[in-house]
């Protein structure tokens, strides 16, 4: 299993967007292209929103995340949103694995 933290770094006047983006669209075709979504985030001041996926390995995830970019109803709702502009200014990925000596209770 990794883990894969995503950080987006949003763009002025733009949260409330994104964030419906995700409630709306981008939640369900996740799903619908089994991303596991462990939890999401945004910092205090509401600049970047970071979340974290999991997948069985580096090539599943890579296979996912290529037909979730190549989906007709992301595409349509990625350039609708984005009219007036992108609604990020930077995208950062970090692949992770867990460390062995701890077990959260969450899990």
């Amino acid at each position: 299993m990794i883990y894969e933290l995503r950080i987006y770094t949003i763009a002025q006047g733009k949260e409330k967007a994104l964030n419906d983006r995700f409630k709306n669209v981008t939640l369900d075709l996740f799903k619908k292209y089994g991303i596991n979504v462990c939890d999401f985030w945004t910092d205090l001041k509401g600049e970047k929103l970071y979340y974290i996926c999991s997948f069985e390995n580096e090539q599943k995830r890579e296979e996912i995340w290529n037909s979730f970019k190549a989906d007709k109803d992301w595409i349509k709702a990625k350039s609708d949103s984005e009219v007036n502009g992108s609604l990020t200014e930077k995208v950062e990925s970090i692949l992770l694995k867990r460390v062995d000596y701890i077990k959260p209770e969450w899990k």
